[in-house]
């Protein structure tokens, strides 16, 4: 009795103490702990365009995380904060990110598998609206795309 007594109580505190570690993650220990820093692409060899966008995620000094979109020559780049960030499970992330210049806010889901990245979701905050659900884009009904690390 006093074994399944301690049992259970051994449990609990690993769940508290594991509760209490993923509400305390900053966006930075998220990105970085998601091994999120670094620049993502389809297409590594191709340079970035509007087909093959480059996503670099980073954290500055100051413990900041950003996202960049890069869509190629004579595209502007698109700065993203990310304000929060808490995993999922282990192969999703999810951070509320707002772009530097509009302050749009988006509600993002992202999914990491066999070394690649995808949105899953991506829901403007605070209207609702839908842009990929579950990995598909909603506007063209195409899969959102499936990103590789370059570096």
């Amino acid at each position: 009795m006093r074994g399944a007594i301690k049992s259970r109580m051994l449990v609990a505190l690993v769940a508290a103490i594991t509760a209490g570690t993923a509400q305390a993650q900053s966006p930075r220990d998220v990105i970085e702990d998601a091994r999120l820093v670094g620049i993502w692409q389809e297409d590594c060899r191709q340079p970035a365009s509007p087909r093959n966008v480059r996503s670099i995620y980073a954290v500055d000094r100051s413990g900041a995380a950003t996202l960049t979109y890069d869509s190629g020559a004579g595209s502007q780049l698109w700065v993203i904060r990310i304000l929060s960030a808490r995993r999922l499970g282990p192969d999703r992330i999810a951070y509320l990110s707002e772009a530097v210049t509009t302050k749009q806010q988006l509600d993002i889901t992202l999914m990491l598998t066999g070394g690649r990245i995808r949105i899953w979701t991506s829901r403007q905050v605070p209207q609702g609206k839908l842009q990929v659900e579950n990995g598909i884009v909603t506007s063209n009904r195409q899969p959102s795309p499936l990103q590789i690390r370059c570096s």
